[in-house]
């Protein structure tokens, strides 16, 4: 059970951190006309198109040129929160050594002093399931409690509960302010209201049912689990033959352009040889990280329990309904 539990917290670490990665895609021709476009509208003052454009520029082909163009860029239409993330972005992809890093830091301390910082906080007694919004941006429970970077101005933050009606909060904030808003459930919807049973003296709880669980419905979300790990190792041993090529395909173009020392074009074949170190870094990452996966979805499968034969009730009485509840509390 325990070697289980432990391919259980591998499986989902792995698929989670699938998604995105199969939901990105390389596209560096379009990356390229986009960053032009964008750096032509920027010397013409147009930054609000500029933005949205170096955007998917970064999106599709990731470079750090790109990130320091974006911060600037967010920082000239006030979106500070987004423009210090943009820099911490290109600081991730600068190499040791660039001459740029000094400038990039400055620029990361200056705005870590201007960002305005949120703290959500949801009142107790909020019902199961309660979700929180800001600008139509799900915050996880983790993210409640934490002051999180955000834009200056107004924000909106809607509360979403079941039987209740949305409640909606605006809050404003300027440059280098903080603030904690309690946000709470709103008002219970009236046919809600009125079904909701009033209790009694006379009212008795049926007994809780206690024994043995089921492990039918935790078997097969294992399996199902268990597979989608799988198909995530999969995909991710696909990206990694993929990598391996481009690699491939950089280090011929390398060769073909200097076939002999010393080099005419050295700029150019030094970028030849970063892409293919590049791609090959991404490959063995991608290779480690498919066959994890494909290891540990294997294991869900094989350990998940086997589905029982269902008790045969006695007296012709049915299952309580008590019995579904407690499945899910043991799940």
């Amino acid at each position: 059970m325990m070697c289980a539990r432990a391919a259980v917290g591998l499986a989902l670490v792995v698929a989670l951190g699938a998604g995105p990665a199969r939901a990105q895609g390389k596209d560096a021709a379009t990356a390229d006309a986009l960053f032009r476009e964008a750096r032509a509208l920027m010397k013409s003052g147009d930054f609000k198109k500029a933005c949205p454009k170096l955007y998917d520029s970064q999106r599709l082909d990731p470079a750090a040129g790109t990130a320091i163009n974006l911060g600037d860029c967010w920082a000239k239409v006030g979106k500070l929160a987004d423009a210090l993330q943009s820099y911490r972005d290109a600081l991730d992809l600068l190499k040791a050594g660039d001459n740029r890093i000094g400038a990039v830091k400055e620029q990361v301390t200056a705005l870590e002093k201007r960002v305005p910082k949120l703290t959500l906080k949801l009142a107790p007694g909020a019902p199961e399931g309660t979700r929180v919004k800001r600008d139509d941006v799900e915050l996880g429970e983790g993210s409640l409690g934490v002051a999180l970077p955000v834009n200056p101005g107004e924000h909106w933050i809607v509360v979403v509960a079941p039987g209740r009606a949305d409640s909606r909060t605006k809050v404003s904030l300027t440059e280098g302010a903080s603030r904690t808003v309690v946000v709470e459930a709103g008002e219970r919807r009236g046919s809600e209201a009125a079904a909701e049973p009033v209790a009694s003296h006379d009212t008795v709880e049926p007994p809780k049912r206690t024994g043995p669980t089921s492990t039918n419905d935790s078997g097969s979300t294992q399996k199902t689990l268990g597979w989608v790990v799988v198909g995530g190792g999969a995909a991710f041993l696909v990206a990694a033959a993929y990598f391996r090529y481009q690699a491939g395909q950089k280090a011929d173009e390398a060769d073909k352009l200097c076939p002999t020392s010393p080099c005419a074009k050295a700029d150019q074949y030094a970028a030849l040889r970063d892409d293919e170190k590049s791609n090959m870094s991404l490959a063995n990452v991608s290779v480690g990280i498919g066959l994890l996966a494909v290891a540990g979805g294997t294991t869900l499968v094989l350990l998940a329990p086997a589905s029982p034969t269902p008790p045969t009730a006695r007296g012709g009485s049915k299952p309580s309904s008590a019995w579904g509840f407690q499945l899910r509390g043991v799940w």
